[in-house]
């Protein structure tokens, strides 16, 4: 829940507990080919006794190859036990789930091949070429409504909100989306596929402020989904911040636009690329860079052991190199390895304007005893036996490594602080 001018505004989004999907796909023939391309989805959750139907819940989805790969939500098909794929003329597939990256909130399925039943693909665009005032159509499943379609205009390219960890950059639109929509298709006026639409913001159902994951972030990840079956995380080991026309004007640099490196982490991948601070990044694989959270978006969706191509500005020469990213924090000291943790240091400005730092988890280790102690990937680590965390450092000092006794961590969650025992 978020608190804006004495108003409570809350956030919606998810849709859990999935036992049975039921994909409802075009496969009619019309003028806007984008609508065979959007698939509706029907979830049914578990029967509870004494109930005589189980309650059911509604996503979309996105058809991204004529053999049968579909895009949608994480929160989507969260925990389903069976995924069945429906055309409107009444055949049924059975689908399986190719990869899901629930840091991403994306997630791939695959539907074998109907007879006589070709799918179409939808046409693949770029978020990079989307601005501010564009018209676009949003497609899905609003209210259990499959193929409902509605229009508006992009209002912010770039909008940091708290949907997903490791997507902060999002598409901020206007058109009319409802609960359903998750997972369906954001196009633009050729019928290209530019985002995938995630979340509303608003009280259960459409304001008129909406937001989608754009394609530039999706479709490396998609790529990893169904090239690996799941998603890493790409690091570079440097930090950035904005480029305001303040330092514009201080580094002489009116003309560009970009992020300004403000720090790089000896022996990183950007150490090793000769990338050092008062560097402009300009673009990362041809794609224009925004902001610092435009920018660490599309370097975590790449994934580790990507090779990028950045265009940088020193000294007002541009010039380009390429990174091999890493995993996050390979190269550091990390003293929660053997409880299944791996973390790295955050550095951002909030919402409200206050400057934040700290220690946040990366990545929770399957059956460890950081997840059975109920740690997810986004806690941040607050303190340590009432020890105050700000960084790596203050992690090592805490002698967390002894596993003879049980510590005490205290952890932030979606702004809300707890505390959890591990061992």
């Amino acid at each position: 829940m978020l608190i804006q001018g004495g108003c409570r505004i809350m956030l919606y989004r998810r849709i859990y507990l999935a036992v049975t999907l039921i994909i409802l796909a075009s496969t009619s023939v019309g003028s806007q080919d984008f609508m065979q391309s959007v698939v509706g989805v029907y979830i049914e959750y578990p029967h509870t006794p004494g109930v005589a139907t189980a309650p059911q819940a509604f996503g979309s989805g996105v058809i991204l190859s004529e053999d049968g790969y579909i895009v949608t939500n994480h929160h989507v098909i969260q925990q389903a036990l069976n995924i069945v794929v429906q055309t409107q003329q009444g055949f049924r597939a059975n689908a399986t789930v190719v990869g899901s990256a629930p840091e991403f909130d994306l997630s791939v399925i695959k539907i074998d091949g109907l007879p006589n039943q070709p799918f179409k693909p939808i046409k693949m665009g770029t978020s990079s070429h989307v601005s501010a005032g564009d018209q676009v159509t949003a497609i899905g499943n609003a209210f259990g409504f499959d193929q409902t379609l509605t229009q508006g205009v992009v209002s912010h390219i770039d909008r940091e909100v708290g949907l997903s960890h490791r997507v902060k950059s999002y598409i901020q639109i206007d058109a009319a989306v409802n609960p359903g929509n998750s997972g369906g298709a954001l196009v633009n006026k050729e019928g290209e596929l530019v985002g995938i639409v995630s979340g509303i913001y608003g009280p259960r159902f459409n304001i008129g402020i909406a937001f989608a994951i754009p394609m530039d972030i999706a479709d490396p990840v998609i790529k990893q989904l169904i090239s690996k079956g799941h998603a890493s995380t790409g690091w570079v080991g440097m930090s950035t911040q904005p480029l305001t026309p303040e330092l514009k004007d201080a580094l002489n640099i009116q003309n560009f636009n970009g992020v300004l490196v403000s720090e790089v982490m000896t022996g990183s991948p950007a150490h090793r690329a000769n990338l050092t601070a008062k560097d402009v990044i300009l673009e990362v694989n041809d794609i224009k860079v925004n902001s610092p959270q435009h920018f660490a978006s599309l370097v975590t969706a790449h994934g580790s052991q990507s090779l990028l191509t950045m265009n940088y500005l020193r000294e007002n020469k541009t010039y380009s190199t390429r990174i091999k990213t890493d995993q996050p924090n390979m190269h550091a000291q990390n003293p929660l390895g053997k409880w299944g943790l791996n973390l790295s240091e955050y550095d951002h400005m909030r919402l409200d304007g206050i400057h934040d730092s700290g220690v946040e988890i990366n990545q929770v280790a399957f059956q460890s005893s950081a997840a059975l102690s109920g740690l997810q990937p986004g806690d941040i680590i607050k303190s340590v036996n009432e020890r105050p965390i700000k960084n790596l450092d203050d992690i090592l000092k805490s002698k967390i490594g002894n596993q003879r006794k049980t510590h005490l961590l205290e952890i932030e969650r979606h702004q809300q602080r707890f505390f959890v025992p591990i061992r």
